[in-house]
């Protein structure tokens, strides 16, 4: 009855009411992990740090496999600065229970500003893992950590070596297969731009040499993985990268072998078309509507045909205030529908939507007209939502509110 007591008060937020009954209930039964790993996060919330990591530990010491009692032990750990043991301890708890919600939230945040001294495959495996979970937080939050860890691995140091000798082109086929085989890299390059000059180089380099080196490079499945991840990466971030005069005319040429091909009845390779898609959206082409499209291709076909294509039927539902008729914002609107910002492939969604006096004990935020705490039913206003990461991330926030989100754009 007391440990059924100490998480009913826990549940409410009677935090030290639930510690007393814990104790009392472990008293009578100690060799309880649920019941020590209860308490350990009642510590934790009371900012008994070192009691609460204790706490953890005991119920690990019953039972090594418990994957509640590692996350408690790493929101802890995390809560004292500890963050490359609290990494540790969501990392184990997410190989003991692959599918475990908070500790891929609370490893996102973790995540956000520590950077790697040392080369760890388990915790980039886990990384993976969490990227693959849609709408727990904003990759880009996690990037420069990710980026971190990745300028330790051995063959993206090489790579990156060889770019600044200039011996891309002398190792290409090498590099673009090591690269491959970094499951990090790859699903970074997927989910949001990556914020570092030297991989930028690298991936411009890259991008130029499959380019020029198309016909000849011995195609695989590993060059195509490749070439798919750039492509995303190239996409995600508005095509930044630089095109020299050389490779304009060697796409030209591409895009000449692409369309007669179409004309004649043949269907281009998946790499030529990766390959396109690396430095415009298929989109922007007129003949992709007449494609056969290889199933290695269906992810980039959705990324860069179908969904701008549901964005263009969105667009006219759009409720307008009224028509724009000044030059500046015309042009202010035609840049950021042709070039989107940001554009997001996947945001943080909280799992369940809170009172505005919740959240703001959450946050600790001081709100000096407490009547704002007394409305149940919000209506905020956003006026400049961009491409809307924000309002959505509003929205699953606030419970039973009520977002008009504004922008120039459509």
């Amino acid at each position: 009855i007391c440990s059924l007591l100490g998480g009913v008060y826990l549940m409410v937020g009677s935090d030290e009411k639930g510690v007393r009954r814990l104790i009392d209930a472990l008293a009578i039964t100690p060799n309880n992990p649920p019941g020590w790993s209860n308490l350990s996060e009642a510590r934790r919330r009371l900012g008994k740090l070192d009691e609460a990591v204790e706490a953890a530990q005991k119920a690990l010491s019953l039972d090594p496999d418990y994957a509640t009692a590692y996350n408690n032990m790493g929101v802890a750990l995390q809560a004292q600065g500890k963050v490359d043991e609290a990494l540790t301890a969501y990392c184990r708890a997410l190989i003991l229970k692959s599918d475990y919600l908070d500790a891929y939230r609370n490893m996102g945040k973790a995540l956000q500003n520590f950077i790697f001294s040392e080369s760890n495959p388990h915790v980039a495996k886990v990384i993976c893992d969490l990227l693959e979970q849609d709408n727990f937080f904003r990759p880009i939050e996690i990037s420069k950590s990710v980026i971190t860890l990745l300028k330790l691995d051995a063959t993206l140091i090489d790579a990156i070596k060889k770019q600044k000798e200039g011996n891309l082109s002398l190792h290409l086929q090498e590099i673009v297969i090591s690269l491959s085989n970094n499951p990090l890299l790859m699903k970074i390059m997927e989910a949001c731009p990556i914020p570092d000059l030297d991989i930028e180089f690298l991936l411009k380099g890259l991008r130029s040499e499959l380019l020029l080196n198309l016909s000849i490079i011995e195609m695989n499945s590993n060059v195509l993985s490749f070439q798919l991840s750039l492509a995303e990466q190239c996409f995600i971030n508005e095509y930044l990268y630089e095109e020299t005069d050389i490779e304009s005319k060697h796409l030209l040429k591409l895009e000449d072998l692409v369309k007669n091909n179409l004309i004649k009845g043949n269907s281009p390779t998946p790499n030529e078309l990766a390959c396109l898609a690396s430095y415009k959206p298929l989109s922007e082409y007129s003949w992709v509507s007449s494609l056969s499209i290889p199933c290695e291709l269906k992810a980039l076909h959705r990324r860069q045909v179908l969904e701008p294509e549901e964005e263009n039927n969105l667009k006219p539902t759009i409720l307008k205030h009224k028509a724009i008729t000044d030059t500046i914002s015309s042009k202010v609107r035609e840049q950021y529908e042709q070039n989107p910002y940001p554009r997001w492939m996947s945001l943080r969604l909280f799992p369940s939507p809170i009172s505005i006096t919740e959240y703001a004990n959450t946050v600790k935020l001081k709100i000096y007209n407490n009547s704002i705490q007394e409305i149940n039913a919000p209506r905020v206003l956003q006026a400049g939502c961009g491409t809307g990461q924000h309002s959505i991330e509003m929205a699953s926030t606030f419970k039973d509110c009520n977002i008009l989100a504004v922008d120039l754009s459509l």
